[in-house]
C-alpha cells in the first residue's frame, strides 16, 4: 500500500468515526464495532446510527464576533 492510499484510507475511516460519534455518542459501541469489522466503514454506519431515545450531540452554529 502506498503512502497516498494509506492517507486516503485513514481520512475515510476518520470521517466515518466522526460521523458515527455524532449520530451515536456511545464510544463503547463504536470501538467494539471497529474491533469486529476492522476498517469496514459500511459496517460502522450500519451499527452506529441514530436510535430513538439516544441524545445526539448538539451541532449548532457558533455566533460570529464581527461581520
Amino acid at each position: 500500500m502506498g503512502e497516498e492510499s494509506f492517507v486516503d484510507m485513514c481520512a475515510t475511516i476518520e470521517h466515518a468515526i466522526k460521523e458515527a460519534a455524532c449520530e451515536s455518542p456511545n464510544y463503547g459501541a463504536i470501538i467494539s464495532c471497529m474491533l469486529r469489522s476492522g476498517n469496514d466503514t459500511d459496517a460502522l454506519k450500519a451499527a452506529c446510527h441514530m436510535k430513538v431515545g439516544t441524545p445526539l450531540k448538539p451541532m449548532l452554529a457558533k455566533p460570529t464576533k464581527g461581520v
